[in-house]
Protein backbone atom coordinates (compact mmCIF):
# COMPACT_ATOMS: atom_id res chain seq x y z
CA UNK A 1 0.00 0.00 0.00
CA UNK A 2 2.81 2.39 0.90
CA UNK A 3 4.57 1.68 -2.40
CA UNK A 4 1.39 2.46 -4.35
CA UNK A 5 0.85 5.74 -2.52
CA UNK A 6 4.47 6.75 -3.05
CA UNK A 7 4.28 5.90 -6.76
CA UNK A 8 1.27 8.21 -7.17
CA UNK A 9 3.07 10.96 -5.26
CA UNK A 10 6.29 10.46 -7.22
CA UNK A 11 4.55 10.61 -10.61
CA UNK A 12 2.79 13.81 -9.48
CA UNK A 13 6.17 15.27 -8.43
CA UNK A 14 7.72 14.37 -11.77
CA UNK A 15 4.81 15.95 -13.68
CA UNK A 16 5.03 19.14 -11.63
CA UNK A 17 8.83 19.26 -11.97
CA UNK A 18 8.63 18.71 -15.74
CA UNK A 19 6.11 21.54 -16.09
CA UNK A 20 8.24 23.85 -13.92
CA UNK A 21 11.38 22.85 -15.80
CA UNK A 22 9.75 23.74 -19.13
CA UNK A 23 8.77 27.16 -17.79
CA UNK A 24 12.30 27.77 -16.52
CA UNK A 25 13.76 26.81 -19.88
CA UNK A 26 11.33 29.12 -21.70
CA UNK A 27 12.59 32.00 -19.53
CA UNK A 28 16.21 30.88 -20.00
CA UNK A 29 15.86 31.11 -23.78
CA UNK A 30 15.44 34.88 -23.44
CA UNK A 31 18.56 35.42 -21.33
CA UNK A 32 21.59 37.14 -22.85
CA UNK A 33 23.57 37.97 -19.71
CA UNK A 34 26.19 35.28 -19.13
CA UNK A 35 26.10 35.57 -15.33
CA UNK A 36 22.34 35.00 -15.35
CA UNK A 37 22.76 32.00 -17.65
CA UNK A 38 25.43 30.50 -15.37
CA UNK A 39 23.17 30.99 -12.38
CA UNK A 40 20.48 28.98 -14.20
CA UNK A 41 22.91 26.15 -14.93
CA UNK A 42 23.84 25.91 -11.27
CA UNK A 43 20.21 26.16 -10.12
CA UNK A 44 19.17 23.36 -12.47
CA UNK A 45 22.04 21.23 -11.21
CA UNK A 46 21.13 21.37 -7.54
CA UNK A 47 17.39 21.25 -8.20
CA UNK A 48 17.64 18.09 -10.29
CA UNK A 49 20.03 16.53 -7.80
CA UNK A 50 17.71 17.18 -4.87
CA UNK A 51 14.54 16.10 -6.68
CA UNK A 52 15.80 13.05 -8.59
CA UNK A 53 18.33 11.73 -6.09
CA UNK A 54 16.00 12.47 -3.20
CA UNK A 55 13.17 10.64 -4.96
CA UNK A 56 15.48 7.69 -5.61
CA UNK A 57 16.54 7.43 -1.98
CA UNK A 58 12.96 7.63 -0.72
CA UNK A 59 11.86 5.02 -3.27
CA UNK A 60 14.57 2.58 -2.26
CA UNK A 61 13.75 3.14 1.42
CA UNK A 62 10.04 2.51 0.77
CA UNK A 63 10.95 -0.72 -1.04
CA UNK A 64 13.42 -1.73 1.66
CA UNK A 65 16.23 -1.77 -0.90
CA UNK A 66 18.40 1.13 0.30
CA UNK A 67 21.27 -1.19 1.23
CA UNK A 68 21.36 -3.13 -2.03
CA UNK A 69 23.76 -0.82 -3.84
CA UNK A 70 23.75 -0.19 -7.59
CA UNK A 71 23.67 -3.80 -8.73
CA UNK A 72 21.04 -5.38 -10.97
CA UNK A 73 17.97 -6.08 -8.81
CA UNK A 74 17.02 -9.77 -8.43
CA UNK A 75 13.66 -9.01 -10.07
CA UNK A 76 15.47 -8.07 -13.29
CA UNK A 77 18.04 -10.87 -13.30
CA UNK A 78 15.81 -13.56 -14.80
CA UNK A 79 14.86 -11.27 -17.67
CA UNK A 80 18.51 -10.29 -18.13
CA UNK A 81 19.59 -13.92 -18.32
CA UNK A 82 17.05 -14.50 -21.05
CA UNK A 83 18.32 -11.53 -23.05
CA UNK A 84 21.96 -12.62 -22.95
CA UNK A 85 23.14 -14.93 -25.70
CA UNK A 86 25.35 -16.74 -23.22
CA UNK A 87 25.80 -17.02 -19.47
CA UNK A 88 29.24 -15.41 -19.36
CA UNK A 89 29.25 -12.76 -16.69
CA UNK A 90 31.04 -9.46 -17.09
CA UNK A 91 34.80 -9.77 -16.63
CA UNK A 92 37.64 -7.31 -16.78
CA UNK A 93 37.86 -8.05 -20.49
CA UNK A 94 34.15 -7.35 -20.82
CA UNK A 95 34.49 -4.01 -19.09
CA UNK A 96 37.45 -3.16 -21.30
CA UNK A 97 35.35 -4.02 -24.32
CA UNK A 98 32.55 -1.82 -23.02
CA UNK A 99 34.97 1.09 -22.54
CA UNK A 100 36.38 0.62 -26.04
CA UNK A 101 32.86 0.48 -27.43
CA UNK A 102 31.96 3.71 -25.67
CA UNK A 103 35.09 5.38 -27.04
CA UNK A 104 34.36 4.25 -30.58
CA UNK A 105 30.73 5.29 -30.21
CA UNK A 106 31.68 8.74 -28.98
CA UNK A 107 34.14 9.16 -31.87
CA UNK A 108 31.46 8.16 -34.37
CA UNK A 109 29.00 10.55 -32.73
CA UNK A 110 31.40 13.49 -32.96
CA UNK A 111 32.30 12.64 -36.56
CA UNK A 112 28.63 12.37 -37.50
CA UNK A 113 27.84 15.73 -35.93
CA UNK A 114 30.79 17.34 -37.71
CA UNK A 115 29.63 15.91 -41.03
CA UNK A 116 26.12 17.26 -40.48
CA UNK A 117 27.49 20.69 -39.68
CA UNK A 118 29.72 20.67 -42.76
CA UNK A 119 26.67 19.91 -44.87
CA UNK A 120 24.89 22.85 -43.25
CA UNK A 121 22.16 20.58 -42.02
CA UNK A 122 19.83 21.72 -39.27
CA UNK A 123 20.74 20.69 -35.71
CA UNK A 124 19.20 17.49 -34.43
CA UNK A 125 17.41 19.30 -31.62
CA UNK A 126 17.09 23.02 -32.37
CA UNK A 127 14.75 23.41 -29.40
CA UNK A 128 17.68 23.09 -26.99
CA UNK A 129 20.21 25.27 -28.84
CA UNK A 130 19.80 28.10 -26.30
CA UNK A 131 21.02 25.64 -23.68
CA UNK A 132 24.46 25.46 -25.29
CA UNK A 133 27.13 27.39 -23.34
CA UNK A 134 28.49 30.43 -25.14
CA UNK A 135 31.86 30.93 -23.41
CA UNK A 136 34.40 29.22 -21.18
CA UNK A 137 32.71 30.22 -17.93
CA UNK A 138 29.40 28.86 -19.12
CA UNK A 139 31.05 25.60 -20.18
CA UNK A 140 32.45 25.20 -16.67
CA UNK A 141 29.00 25.91 -15.23
CA UNK A 142 27.22 23.40 -17.48
CA UNK A 143 29.69 20.58 -16.78
CA UNK A 144 28.25 19.77 -13.30
CA UNK A 145 24.79 19.73 -14.90
CA UNK A 146 25.96 17.01 -17.30
CA UNK A 147 27.63 14.99 -14.55
CA UNK A 148 24.62 15.23 -12.27
CA UNK A 149 22.26 14.19 -15.07
CA UNK A 150 24.30 11.04 -15.55
CA UNK A 151 24.15 10.21 -11.85
CA UNK A 152 20.68 11.26 -10.71
CA UNK A 153 18.70 10.35 -13.83
CA UNK A 154 20.22 6.88 -14.08
CA UNK A 155 19.67 6.26 -10.37
CA UNK A 156 15.98 7.13 -10.62
CA UNK A 157 14.91 6.04 -14.09
CA UNK A 158 17.04 2.91 -14.46
CA UNK A 159 16.96 1.57 -10.89
CA UNK A 160 14.55 3.06 -8.36
CA UNK A 161 11.52 3.89 -10.50
CA UNK A 162 11.43 0.60 -12.50
CA UNK A 163 11.61 -1.30 -9.21
CA UNK A 164 8.76 0.73 -7.74
CA UNK A 165 6.49 0.36 -10.77
CA UNK A 166 7.30 -3.37 -10.99
CA UNK A 167 6.36 -3.94 -7.36
CA UNK A 168 3.12 -1.96 -7.60
CA UNK A 169 2.07 -3.48 -10.94
CA UNK A 170 3.40 -6.97 -10.32
CA UNK A 171 5.17 -6.93 -13.70
CA UNK A 172 8.85 -6.35 -14.39
CA UNK A 173 8.15 -5.43 -18.01
CA UNK A 174 5.62 -2.78 -16.98
CA UNK A 175 8.23 -1.41 -14.58
CA UNK A 176 10.92 -1.18 -17.26
CA UNK A 177 8.65 0.27 -19.94
CA UNK A 178 6.86 2.65 -17.58
CA UNK A 179 10.11 4.12 -16.25
CA UNK A 180 11.46 4.52 -19.79
CA UNK A 181 8.33 6.38 -20.91
CA UNK A 182 8.51 8.69 -17.89
CA UNK A 183 12.21 9.28 -18.62
CA UNK A 184 11.30 10.54 -22.07
CA UNK A 185 8.41 12.67 -20.85
CA UNK A 186 10.64 14.28 -18.22
CA UNK A 187 12.49 15.93 -21.15
CA UNK A 188 9.36 17.59 -22.53
CA UNK A 189 11.14 20.95 -22.69
CA UNK A 190 13.01 19.58 -25.73
CA UNK A 191 9.81 19.16 -27.73
CA UNK A 192 8.26 15.92 -28.96
CA UNK A 193 11.26 15.01 -31.10
CA UNK A 194 13.47 15.34 -28.03
CA UNK A 195 11.04 13.30 -25.93
CA UNK A 196 10.99 10.46 -28.45
CA UNK A 197 14.77 10.48 -28.88
CA UNK A 198 15.29 10.52 -25.12
CA UNK A 199 12.82 7.67 -24.73
CA UNK A 200 14.73 5.66 -27.34
CA UNK A 201 18.06 6.27 -25.62
CA UNK A 202 16.46 5.41 -22.28
CA UNK A 203 15.22 2.13 -23.75
CA UNK A 204 18.71 1.24 -24.94
CA UNK A 205 20.17 2.09 -21.54
CA UNK A 206 17.51 -0.01 -19.80
CA UNK A 207 18.33 -2.94 -22.07
CA UNK A 208 22.04 -2.56 -21.30
CA UNK A 209 21.32 -2.44 -17.56
CA UNK A 210 19.12 -5.53 -17.59
CA UNK A 211 21.71 -7.40 -19.68
CA UNK A 212 24.37 -6.75 -17.06
CA UNK A 213 26.01 -3.38 -17.71
CA UNK A 214 26.61 -1.80 -14.32
CA UNK A 215 24.66 1.28 -13.31
CA UNK A 216 27.92 3.14 -12.69
CA UNK A 217 29.03 2.49 -16.27
CA UNK A 218 25.69 3.79 -17.54
CA UNK A 219 26.05 6.89 -15.36
CA UNK A 220 29.45 7.59 -16.93
CA UNK A 221 28.13 6.98 -20.46
CA UNK A 222 25.07 9.18 -19.84
CA UNK A 223 27.23 12.02 -18.55
CA UNK A 224 29.62 11.64 -21.50
CA UNK A 225 26.77 11.86 -24.00
CA UNK A 226 25.53 15.06 -22.35
CA UNK A 227 29.03 16.55 -22.40
CA UNK A 228 29.29 15.85 -26.13
CA UNK A 229 25.82 17.27 -26.81
CA UNK A 230 26.15 20.43 -24.71
CA UNK A 231 29.87 21.23 -24.78
CA UNK A 232 31.77 19.37 -27.53
CA UNK A 233 29.27 19.69 -30.36
CA UNK A 234 28.71 23.47 -29.98
CA UNK A 235 32.49 23.97 -29.99
CA UNK A 236 32.81 21.91 -33.16
CA UNK A 237 30.01 23.99 -34.72
CA UNK A 238 31.78 27.24 -33.90
CA UNK A 239 35.10 25.90 -35.21
CA UNK A 240 33.51 24.81 -38.48
CA UNK A 241 31.71 28.15 -38.81
CA UNK A 242 35.06 29.90 -38.37
CA UNK A 243 36.61 27.76 -41.09
CA UNK A 244 33.82 28.61 -43.50
CA UNK A 245 34.19 32.31 -42.84
CA UNK A 246 37.94 32.05 -43.28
Amino acid sequence: MLATIWLVVLVAILIAWTWYDARQFAAFRQLEDSAARRACYWRWTWQSFVILTGASVITLLVLGRAGDGFGLPPEFQALGAGLRSDEVQQTEEGRLGFAMGVGIGMAILIAAQAWRLRKMMKPLAPEIEPLFPRNGQERLAVLPLCLNAGFSEELLFRLALPLLIAQVSGSVMIGLIGATVLFGLAHAYQGWAGVLMTMLVGGVFMLLFVRGTSLVELMVLHAAIDVVALIVRPQVARWLAGLRKG
